[in-house]
């Protein structure tokens, strides 16, 4: 799933790419290239033509990241690209697999003709890809036809990612997975809309050493955990996700384990997990303590602003000194954009002129990125407004959301690239989980797909489509 704004933060060009650009697209390095095909993404129609000329050359890596690029682009020639990569062949490659993660993910008619796709896959692994990529629109496998193709086939692992996108759609599990894979999945999907929390013995039945503990310390509890015992448990490790147990507990008991919490948290990753989590229960936002704003704290506001508008800019106004402070920084405009959007918030004549100015002396990414910003500002936004709250939190990884972002595409990741010699240099996915990995693999374990596909899924373009 790609989100408003995630291309707005490469800066784009109005020309062929430049030598540096081309350079970094044939790097031997999966995340340089990675970069590189975000920025070639951003460019105009010229960029286009070029990524058109050059498409299908080179080595397969370098043929995979203009592949990204071209899904990224998403014009109607460039998914032509993608769409014509995944289609079927008279033996599996490296690029198809590559490609039917992409064309899942990203093509707007992916899924729609469940014969012609199932087609496309020629293994077991190419099936895998295409239904991992599908369950950024997890609505497109809600087709019979899919579960009576998947059943017959009876691959390790499909019938796991399957259920993951009828979680998706809103249907319901069993408190019975039949593996520990579609534990992990189970644990995963309690904080889904909808969805029932996990039997705590069933939550942590097995070892940290078969399934991740931030699976199991995060999923939510029914019944719910105790906000007292709660609080006796530090904040480490895998622990790091007892912030999200906001959503289990009721009433006072939950603005008193905020309280506690927020104090206690140390990285910015749990930080906007909990202050996301505040926001979406309505509860009491603190005032600033006189430091530095922080993404956090804009995560919060904007979750609570979807929730109730006028209580969000109330919340917001003691931080715009802070926020201005930040705008007025040297940095990037990307790392600034947190603060224009609280500045935006509070809607001040002040704040309008500057965001008005920093927007007619911005060009190319960073005038994209504050072209809404500044129309939210001027109140103008309109029906959308509530479009944009929703990607901008969950760009600052805020609540439930931010937490699924990050650990949807793990599980995925553990299906596809676990075991591999890719996963050993990735920290998401170098604990060996084997009994997660059920996907059979078409290729060796060092294999250099595996690091483009470990890439594609944990480096944030490749995301589960979320109903919020």
């Amino acid at each position: 799933m790609i989100l408003p704004t995630l291309l707005m933060l490469c800066v784009g060009f109005a020309q062929e790419p430049s030598e540096q650009l081309q350079r970094a697209l044939v790097s031997e390095e999966a995340d340089e290239r990675y970069f590189a095909a975000l920025e070639l993404a951003t460019g105009d129609s010229k960029a286009e033509k070029w990524l058109l000329r050059h498409a299908g050359k080179g080595t397969p890596e370098e043929r995979r990241t203009l592949l990204l690029a071209a899904a990224l682009m998403g014009t109607e020639d460039s998914l032509g690209l993608v769409e014509k990569a995944a289609q079927k062949g008279r033996k599996p490659t490296p690029e198809r697999a590559f490609a039917l993660v992409l064309y899942g993910a990203m093509h707007p008619e992916a899924g729609l003709n469940v014969k012609k796709e199932w087609a496309r896959a020629g293994t077991d692994f190419e099936r895998a890809c295409l239904l991992a990529g599908l369950l950024a629109q997890p609505q497109r496998l809600a087709d019979p036809a899919w579960q009576k193709l998947i059943a017959k086939r009876k691959a390790s692992g499909l019938q796991e990612i399957y259920d993951i996108a009828a979680m998706l759609r809103g249907e319901t599990w069993s408190d019975a997975p039949r593996n520990l894979s579609a534990l992990g999945a189970r644990l995963l999907s309690t904080h889904l809309p909808g969805v029932t929390g996990v039997r705590p013995e069933l939550a942590m039945s097995k070892g940290d050493s078969v399934i991740p503990s931030l699976w199991k310390v995060g999923a939510r509890y029914s019944p719910p955990r105790k906000a007292d015992e709660l609080m006796g448990q530090a904040l480490v490790d895998g622990r790091i996700a007892l912030v999200l147990s906001l959503y289990e507990v009721e009433g006072a008991e939950c603005q008193a384990l905020f309280d506690h919490f927020r104090t206690r948290t140390v990285g910015a990753l749990e930080a906007g997990w909990l202050w996301g989590a505040a926001g979406d229960l309505g509860l009491k936002l603190p005032a600033p303590d006189g430091g530095k704003l922080r993404d956090c704290v804009v995560a919060g506001i904007l979750r609570l602003g979807l929730l109730d508008f006028k209580r969000a800019r109330a919340t917001a106004m003691p931080y715009l000194p802070a926020a201005r402070k930040a705008f007025q920084s040297n940095l990037a405009m990307q790392r600034r954009l947190p603060a224009a959007i609280l500045m935006a918030f509070g809607g001040e004549d002040v704040d309008k002129t500057a965001l008005k100015a920093a927007f007619l002396a911005a060009s190319g990414g960073d005038r994209q990125m504050l072209q809404p910003v500044w129309k939210f500002a001027n109140r103008s936004l309109g029906t959308v407004r509530k479009n944009w709250l929703e990607s901008w939190s969950r760009e600052l990884g805020a609540g439930w959301i931010g937490f699924l972002d990050k650990e949807g595409p793990r599980w995925v990741a553990y299906q596809l690239v676990g075991g591999t010699v890719a996963a050993e240099g990735r920290e998401e996915i170098a604990t060996p989980y084997p009994k997660l990995q059920l996907v059979p693999k078409d290729y060796a374990g060092d294999h250099l797909l595996y690091r483009d596909l470990a890439v594609l899924l944990l480096d944030g373009v490749y995301r589960w489509g979320l109903k919020q």
